[in-house]
């Protein structure tokens, strides 16, 4: 969590739920109240999480296409919960278009199934990439990447940003920047 509060002031400020009203909220929902909640629709958190999802939309489309996504096109995102899904929120429909999930593998025996699973599939005559993850059972992402940004229908954005790839920084994150290094390689 100290990672979280040097790389996003106010994130876990943001996130917080107090122990009564996520007992409250679970209790009408019908759900145990060792759960727990955390708010992740502010627009910090929110903010960081759609910056994620689309530059795995990012990665999902080359690997299904084998190219990037041009400068045309984007990507639209769609953050869901464990509460979104066992209240019923996440459409089946999303599973049934992106097919069977598949995990992380490294050699025979090394698989991370229990803490990520993904999905995804070219889609309209390969012009567009419709993906999903899954983090821990808890955080699911569901992406759509689209060679021209004209393909991508107000069914399919629903109000959500449409992030363009030339102007990352300035679509996915208007507020806060997002960077951080892997293995000594800066990603930002």
């Amino acid at each position: 969590m100290q990672a979280v509060a040097n790389n996003a002031p106010g994130a876990l400020e943001e996130m917080h739920v107090s122990t009564a009203r996520s007992r409250r909220q679970l209790a009408r929902e019908g759900l145990s109240e060792e759960l727990g909640l955390l708010n992740v629709g502010g627009p910090i958190i929110k903010s960081h999480l759609e910056a994620f999802a689309a530059r795995q939309a990012l990665a999902m489309h080359y690997m299904r296409l084998g190219s990037a996504v041009p400068r045309a096109g984007g990507v639209v995102c769609r953050t869901f919960t464990n509460l979104d899904a066992a209240l019923g929120g996440i459409p089946d429909d999303l599973f049934r278009l992106v097919g069977e999930p598949d995990t992380l593998r490294q050699g025979r025996g090394l698989e991370v199934s229990d803490q990520f699973l993904y999905a995804a599939r070219a889609v309209e005559e390969r012009t567009m990439v419709a993906s999903y993850s899954l983090f821990r059972q808890s955080l699911a992402f569901f992406t759509i990447s689209a060679i021209n940004v004209s393909h991508l229908t107000e069914a399919m954005t629903a109000g959500a940003r449409v992030i363009i790839p030339g102007q990352f920084r300035a679509t996915a994150l208007p507020s806060y920047r997002l960077s951080f290094t892997v293995s000594g390689i800066p990603l930002r």
